[in-house]
């Protein structure tokens, strides 16, 4: 349960609930959050680590801290924006206010939002640079604002050709006193709100808002769906913010205990390198880029609806070219297909299990790569085909397949033998999705990786390193 015995409990002029954590003395800047009127019983949930953040957060840069509470048991999104326009009330008692999502948590080492953003901006999280990045090009914002032409124009009196076509993430905002009409109820029916994002973003271009852009770190993301490759990098690169905890993905499996274990015990890399627009990569690697990377996660026709394999293109491009390679855990041959762009030969080994769900695996591996006559499966697990290679004689091992602690240590000592001194050993999910027993076996092994691609794919370059053994069997 949460904790509220150190809260106040209120009401605003509109009749809403809110608490107030209790201050000897007032604050002049506030932060404020917003939840439902169930929060106290998801003590399995999001808000039971979020608000703890919350509470650390307040007392460290001496603010007040209030959460509303919304009217209804669940959220939706109507209901979020109407919520938003609560906030102007507040700036009765406050000079600025920090709005954050009940889904955003602040790191221990996040610094105060009130002395990042000046006083008389609005800060926000340009949304739609990362969408660039993501290469959306016409953006989710102006084709949100292009569906509901109509509307907008109607509901506003405005014309859709004079609103800018930027986009704002507003789950996290700094707002002076100055902007309160911002996030004050409007004179019209929200009733019929289209979104909290888009919608509060439109007024927020509607009153000629002074900006100021919040650097990345204020806006990580543990699962940005829409970029869903970057979910781990804010960690790595000292996000001090981290937001959609709430994301379906985040409550399967203990997600959210084991991302706060990674967080916290996470050793940054010592480089990390960015994906590239899908169009800027080399020919070769680029049309298999296009075929695979999609908008919606599903598994279809054996391929994998939105994944992302422009990180392990940055990774064959970073090794560039090499004559022998092996490929642990190949599943349908997407990363095959790009390793085989650049290397002599490909070793897949996997499909060793043969039940049902992995022979359909392995048939569309096999209708994928039997185009290369480079790629060569091996039918059997990595410690009977390890066997086959001599040391020293590889340029590249990759390590897949599976995410469990043992599968990766043992395959590190399996294999890294095999590779040349100056070749590489690498693997997948080095806290993609959350993994820290990935990533446990590998700092266990290295001490840290040397460089991190962000499909989670990561490498160490062979040199001088003693890799110690103590194999169990991995079947």
């Amino acid at each position: 349960m949460i904790d509220l015995t150190n809260f106040e409990k209120l009401v605003d002029p509109l009749g809403k609930i809110y608490y107030k954590m209790k201050k000897d003395k007032p604050s002049k800047h506030c932060l404020i959050t917003l939840s439902d009127p169930n929060f106290t019983e998801k003590s399995d949930g999001y808000f039971k680590y979020t608000h703890a953040q919350f509470v650390k957060y307040a007392n460290k840069y001496d603010l007040d801290y209030i959460i509303m509470i919304s009217g209804i048991n669940e959220i939706s999104v109507s209901d979020i924006v109407q919520n938003k326009f609560r906030l102007g009330y507040f700036f009765e008692y406050y000079e600025r206010i920090f709005f954050a999502d009940a889904d955003v948590y602040i790191r221990d080492n996040a610094r105060n939002l009130f002395d990042v953003v000046p006083e008389d901006k609005f800060g926000i999280f340009f949304e739609s640079e990362v969408m660039a990045v993501n290469d959306t090009i016409d953006g989710y914002y102006r084709r949100w604002l292009n569906e509901n032409k109509q509307l907008l124009e109607s509901r506003y009196n405005i014309k859709i050709s004079d609103v800018d076509k930027e986009s704002y993430n507003t789950g996290i905002m700094i707002i002076p006193k100055k902007y309160r009409n911002v996030v004050s109820p409007p004179d019209i029916d929200l009733r019929g709100a289209l979104g909290d994002q888009e919608e509060l973003t439109f007024i927020i271009q509607l009153n000629k808002t002074e900006m100021f852009s919040l650097d990345r770190k204020f806006a990580g993301s543990c699962l940005y769906f829409h970029d869903e490759s970057k979910k781990f990098v804010d960690i790595l690169l000292g996000a001090e913010m981290i937001h959609f905890m709430s994301h379906i993905y985040m409550k399967k499996k203990e997600r959210i205990r084991l991302f706060l274990e990674a967080e916290k015990n996470i050793i940054p890399p010592k480089q990390i390198i960015f994906s590239r627009l899908k169009r800027d990569y080399p020919p070769d690697l680029r049309d298999i880029i296009l075929e695979y990377r999609c908008d919606k996660l599903s598994f279809r026709n054996g391929k994998r609806e939105g994944s992302n394999i422009t990180g392990l293109a940055e990774l064959i491009e970073y090794i560039n070219r090499g004559n022998r390679m092996v490929e642990i855990g190949p599943y349908v041959g997407e990363a095959t297909e790009l390793f085989a762009k650049r290397f002599n030969e490909v070793n897949s080994v996997g499909f060793a299990n043969g039940d049902a769900s992995e022979q359909r695996y392995e048939q569309y591996f096999d209708d994928r790569v039997s185009k290369y006559p480079n790629i060569k499966k091996i039918k059997e697990w990595p410690d009977k085909a390890c066997n086959l290679f001599e040391n020293e004689s590889l340029d590249f091992v990759y390590i897949a397949g599976r995410t469990d602690y043992d599968w990766v240590k043992n395959n590190i000592e399996l294999w890294f033998d095999k590779v040349k001194k100056g070749g590489y050993i690498g693997g997948f999910n080095y806290l993609r999705g959350v993994y820290p027993n990935v990533i446990k076996a590998i700092i266990e092994k290295f001490g840290n990786i040397d460089v991190l691609f962000d499909d989670g794919s990561w490498l160490v370059k062979k040199e001088n390193q003693i890799i110690t053994k103590s194999l169990m069997e991995i079947c």
